[in-house]
């Protein structure tokens, strides 16, 4: 992986926090076997043949544990910015990329195969600001998807938001605040694969419930398991 790129994934420590706002966010640097959540999540998206950098943004107070961590090849950005825009345009300015993929930090679940998917898409629809996995019955972001799969944004989606003070002091994730906007961006919606339709399952880690059941499926599937695994033994472990 080259640090001049088209796309990126892109791991913001800053929004690596419990979306539910209960308090108990899940460490990236907490261990799991002999690796942390944050270098598992790194070496999943290394198996994607789509892209050419990853970036770990967040503050400099996060650069001492970044540095006993294994997480090569993803490049480091320390930034004090406390927009997630902010960071995400640091980070496509930095690493000249014109695809951001966003992925949370503890993303041990992430499949290069739909990183991949999400990717195709977006080189394949210039135009778009915005590349997501829909559900045919389910309206808005994807769960199924969280934690498996991200979202992909366009450079110049950052560049306009730059402008806009309302969404630079906006706490919401990129991709809530895209999603947000429908009459502003253009999403580019993509089925999500049937094997997920129909699920109600999770890959995010929010909790401590998360990485106890995440444990458990990743010492019955092994490493390199994509989500075709993931879902029959999610769901045993889910009963």
């Amino acid at each position: 992986m080259s640090q001049k790129s088209s796309s990126i994934a892109l791991i913001d420590l800053g929004c690596s926090a419990d979306r539910r706002g209960q308090g108990r966010a899940v460490s990236p640097f907490r261990r799991v076997g002999r690796q942390t959540l944050l270098e598992r999540t790194v070496r999943r998206l290394c198996e994607s043949s789509l892209l050419d950098s990853i970036a770990i943004v967040g503050d400099n107070e996060f650069s001492g544990l970044i540095a006993q961590s294994c997480t090569q090849p993803a490049v480091w950005l320390p930034t004090d910015e406390p927009s997630c825009v902010a960071r995400a345009w640091y980070a496509a300015q930095s690493l000249e990329a014109e695809w951001v993929v966003t992925v949370n930090a503890t993303s041990v679940f992430v499949d290069p195969i739909l990183i991949d998917r999400l990717l195709a898409t977006a080189w394949g629809n210039p135009k778009s600001d915005m590349v997501a996995f829909m559900s045919m019955h389910k309206s808005g972001l994807c769960e199924q998807a969280a934690g498996l799969a991200g979202d992909a944004c366009n450079r110049r989606v950052l560049k306009q938001m730059m402008r806009d003070p309302a969404v630079m002091n906006d706490s919401r994730g990129l991709s809530q605040l895209l999603v947000s906007m429908p009459e502003v961006f253009h999403t580019r919606l993509i089925p999500l694969p049937e094997v997920l339709e129909y699920t109600d399952l999770r890959f995010m880690l929010e909790t401590e419930r998360d990485l106890d059941r995440a444990q458990m499926i990743l010492e019955a599937t092994g490493e390199d398991c994509d989500y075709r695994d993931l879902v029959p033994l999610a769901s045993h472990f889910d009963r």
